[in-house]
C-alpha cells in the first residue's frame, strides 16, 4: 500500500465576531473598563516588566481596586463580586500564544489562541491562528504585527518609518 504524505493543514483563521448569549449591558461596560485598564494600565508597563522579569506589585492592587483582578471571586474574600461571566470576559479579552500541551488549557479560554509554527500538532488544533514563523525565530514579531493589523494600527507604523508593505525604505535621490 502506497501511503502519501498529507499537505500541512492551512492555518485557522479567527472566528467571525461573536457575542455570547450571555453577554448583557452590565458585561459590555465591563469589558470596556477591562480593555481601558490593560491598554491604559499594563501595556505600558510591559518592556519594564520584562526586563525585572515580574510585574509591579501595584500592578495587582490596580488591577484589584479596578474590578478585573478575581473578578468572580465574592467581594468579602477579595474578589470583584462578579460572576463566572465576568471572569469569561477577562478570558475573551486576552490573547494567549503557545507551543506545547501545557499551553492548551489556557489556549481554549482567551479571545484569541496562537500557536507558532514549530507547536506540537495538539496545540496547533487549538489555536485559532498558527503562525508561519517557529518560536524564537520571529514568531512573537509576527503575532504582533498580526494584532496591530487587526487593530487598524500597522498602516500607521509603516508610514511612520516611510516603509512601503514588503519592501524596504529607499535612501533619499542625490541632488
Amino acid at each position: 500500500m502506497i501511503v502519501k504524505e498529507a499537505a500541512p493543514a492551512a492555518p485557522r483563521r479567527a472566528p467571525a465576531p461573536y457575542e455570547s448569549p450571555w453577554m448583557n449591558d452590565e458585561l459590555r461596560m465591563f469589558r470596556k473598563t477591562a480593555a481601558r485598564f490593560i491598554r491604559e494600565e499594563f501595556l505600558p508597563c510591559e518592556p519594564r516588566w520584562r526586563e525585572q522579569h515580574r510585574p509591579d506589585a501595584d500592578a495587582w492592587t490596580k488591577a484589584g481596586q479596578t474590578g478585573v483582578l478575581l473578578t468572580d471571586v465574592p467581594e468579602e474574600y477579595g474578589g470583584g463580586g462578579g460572576t463566572f461571566a465576568h471572569e469569561a470576559v477577562m478570558f475573551e479579552e486576552m490573547a494567549y500564544a503557545g507551543d506545547d500541551l501545557t499551553d492548551v488549557v489556557v489556549m481554549r479560554r482567551v479571545g484569541l489562541a496562537i500557536a507558532v509554527a514549530n507547536a506540537r500538532e495538539e496545540v496547533k488544533q487549538a489555536a485559532h491562528h498558527v503562525t508561519s514563523a517557529r518560536g524564537g525565530s520571529g514568531a512573537v514579531r509576527e503575532i504582533c504585527e498580526l494584532l496591530l493589523e487587526a487593530h487598524g494600527k500597522w498602516q500607521a507604523i509603516l508610514e511612520k518609518y516611510e516603509v512601503t508593505r514588503g519592501a524596504a525604505p529607499r535612501p533619499p535621490a542625490p541632488e
